[in-house]
């Protein structure tokens, strides 16, 4: 997602002054801070802290059983703390994810000048996910 929307910022780039797509940069530039704050905090609060307790119960095992039963461990915490057995927050997670990949599309297919003032203040409005 990170890469779809650093290549619709490179995209902008190229049409710096024309002041009738800030609405549009403003909207990718959100995008954009929403995914690298997931992805920073899901790397160094989830992944980094789980793995290096599945590194230290590795270390301190005995058995393959033990070994077995810390990747499980492992991976069910990840599930946990990354909300994919939350179905709502998942479900606003995927809604996100899908609302960026669109967004990202419509606009290496389209360019800018198709996406509309109407349908940004839409895409843009805080609305409850249920």
């Amino acid at each position: 997602m990170q890469i779809l929307l650093q290549k619709a910022w490179s995209e902008q780039r190229q049409m710096k002054g024309q002041s009738r797509h800030v609405p549009t940069w403003h909207l990718r530039s959100r995008m954009a801070f929403i995914m690298d704050n997931l992805q920073y905090c899901l790397q160094l609060d989830v992944l980094e802290h789980n793995y290096q307790q599945l590194q230290l119960a590795i270390t301190k095992s005995q058995s393959f059983e033990e070994i077995e039963q810390a990747h499980e461990t492992f991976v069910e915490c990840l599930m946990r703390q990354c909300f994919m057995q939350t179905p709502s927050i998942a479900r606003c997670l995927y809604q996100l994810f899908d609302q960026c990949q669109s967004f990202c599309h419509r606009i290496s297919v389209d360019g800018y000048h198709s996406i509309g003032t109407q349908e940004l203040q839409e895409r843009t409005a805080v609305r409850t996910i249920s």
